[in-house]
């Protein structure tokens, strides 16, 4: 056969004899290997060409003139002749040509450094959006912030008081009063240490965490850490549980959702009269989603604003009073339990929906603290009956 017909394919092409000498090399050849034609021609063996430290090239010849048929090799990697430093990724065709072996050499290592240079982009992606995520947590209880000194203040002015009383009645052996001033102070410490485990879980990065978790509970606990810091004003909150959902989701991650669009609703509802907030939580049969309503009776979004509302770094407020991150971040989090997250239509103020998928019983076992070994002790269980469960 002649094969200088292959002279200008633009990937290398070399035939070997049975005794994998080299008989031909094409043009590209000399560019690829980065030697001239008369130092190639120098080179009599296949191995003195693809330097590879291992028996692979060998053994697939050997292969080809055993079976007469193409083998593709596996990913190889081979040095150049004059340069062993450099290595180059290839897969290796070899086609049985009468009584040679056509080996086309397919270059990988483009694609794999591209490969490498796209993970890496990857693992760089999600670290920049675990800081942002971080960053708009932080930003946010930072504005949230404002309003806690005075929420510690009032129980500690309490407890000094009760303290001064204690005293009193240890004196005067009244033990009615000793009791009830002692009461009184472990109810005001116990709400000084609920601000602040309440901002400690909100600040804690807790991403891989996975349980069954209550939506109402959430709703609820969420509720209770804004009222805490004194932000609602005179904002009033609804709560509509019609069916109670339970989800498998990461808590402070659902938690910093449902408080993020509590804040803007807030937000939204400066001089309305009457201003307030309703949270509905029910379930989606027929789309087989738990799913709950946060909505209020501001003025509303624009359509502007409605077609960017998720974009990051897009925000309808004044500069320096939002950061543009939070329904943005808010998605990501809904989207990672593949859920969704949307605006509804609404005539009056906004309303947000979000859908999560039902839990599975399967899930049980990977969620479950005690069979995983993080607890020492089972916790209790809540089976569920009904008319219409099949076994």
């Amino acid at each position: 056969m002649d094969f200088t017909i292959l002279d200008h394919l633009l990937n290398p092409v070399i035939t070997v004899d049975k005794n994998q000498k080299i008989k031909y090399f094409n043009h590209i050849c000399s560019t690829y290997f980065k030697q001239p034609p008369r130092k190639l021609k120098k080179l009599e063996f296949i191995e003195d060409l693809l330097v590879c430290s291992d028996e692979n090239i060998k053994n697939n010849l050997d292969q080809v003139y055993k079976v007469n048929a193409p083998v593709i090799s596996r990913e190889i990697e081979i040095s150049l002749p004059e340069d062993t430093d450099s290595k180059l990724t290839v897969v290796l065709k070899m086609i049985p040509v009468g009584d040679d072996v056509l080996i086309h050499i397919w270059d990988m290592s483009i694609e794999k450094q591209l490969h490498e240079k796209y993970k890496s982009q990857i693992v760089q992606l999600k670290e920049n959006h675990e800081q942002i995520m971080m960053a708009d947590k932080l930003t946010a209880l930072g504005e949230l912030i404002a309003g806690i000194g005075h929420e510690i203040s009032n129980p500690m002015t309490i407890i000094a008081d009760r303290i001064f009383r204690l005293n009193e009645s240890l004196i005067k052996k009244d033990i009615n009063s000793i009791k009830k001033n002692v009461l009184d102070v472990e109810k005001e410490f116990q709400r000084v240490n609920k601000i602040i485990l309440n901002m400690q879980s909100f600040v804690k990065n807790q991403e891989e965490e996975l349980s069954v978790i209550s939506i109402e509970k959430v709703i609820i606990d969420s509720i209770k850490f804004i009222k805490e810091l004194n932000i609602l004003g005179n904002v009033t909150i609804e709560v509509d549980v019609k069916d109670d959902q339970l989800v498998l989701a990461n808590e402070i991650k659902i938690q910093q959702v449902i408080i993020n669009l509590i804040k803007n609703s807030i937000d939204a509802l400066v001089n309305i009269k009457k201003p307030k907030i309703k949270i509905e939580v029910f379930c989606d049969l027929e789309e087989q989603y738990s799913c709950f309503k946060i909505s209020d009776n501001g003025h509303g979004v624009n359509k502007e604003s409605k077609e960017k509302l998720f974009d990051m770094f897009y925000t309808s407020k004044e500069l320096g009073e939002g950061t543009g991150l939070g329904l943005s971040i808010s998605q990501k989090i809904i989207e990672s339990f593949f859920g969704n997250i949307f605006l509804n239509d609404n005539e009056n103020g906004a309303c947000f929906t979000i859908q999560l998928p039902f839990v599975e019983f399967s899930t049980f076992t990977k969620t479950n603290s005690y069979l995983s070994g993080q607890k020492e002790y089972e916790d209790p269980k809540v089976i569920i009956c009904g008319s219409n469960i099949e076994m």
